[in-house]
């Protein structure tokens, strides 16, 4: 493997800049959880500056750190589903969040539904790609995504209904 040269590494104290509040907001949203967030944001970064080879067009760094991040999210995601059936989880939440009724029930169906869907709302929904973007970004086909997209509406608004959210 060719050693890349100090000229040709990319400009990541810019990209932390420019990408790490957007990521890690981004990640708060598929997880529920802060910590959680700002680690897998952290993550993105490690994940990014090991592989930085993997980027073939600086142009497209914000997208490519999305990809990164939305599978360690996924994984993340699917990591938590497994614990969540041992009886020692800590299931400790913000007190900030006590109060937040709404906040806890869109975090809850979130959860419930598969990951992949809960990847294709966030980024479409609260981070504003198109269906396009998320299947470049996922690597799935357009037709894919817009399965996901509509599969997880029904089945986030099933199961935000359940948890209370709504009214």
């Amino acid at each position: 493997m060719k050693a890349t040269r100090v000229a040709d590494r990319l400009p990541w104290r810019e990209l932390y800049e420019a990408h790490a509040a957007e990521l890690a907001g981004y990640l708060l949203r598929l997880t529920g959880d802060r910590e959680v967030a700002s680690d897998l944001m952290q993550e993105t970064f490690v994940v990014g500056m090991r592989d930085e080879s993997a980027l073939r067009e600086p142009a497209s760094a914000r997208a490519w750190l999305y990809t990164i991040a939305s599978r360690l999210g996924t994984k993340w995601l699917r990591r938590r589903r497994i614990i969540a059936f041992l009886p020692f989880l800590d299931t400790d939440r913000d007190p900030q969040d006590a109060l937040d009724v709404e906040a806890i029930a869109v975090r809850e169906a979130l959860r419930a539904i598969s990951p992949d869907q809960a990847v294709a709302l966030v980024l479409h929904y609260a981070q504003g790609f198109t269906r396009g973007e998320i299947a470049e970004l996922t690597g799935r086909s357009d037709e894919a995504i817009k399965s996901r997209i509509a599969r997880g509406r029904r089945a986030f608004l099933a199961a935000y209904g359940r948890r209370g959210g709504g009214g």
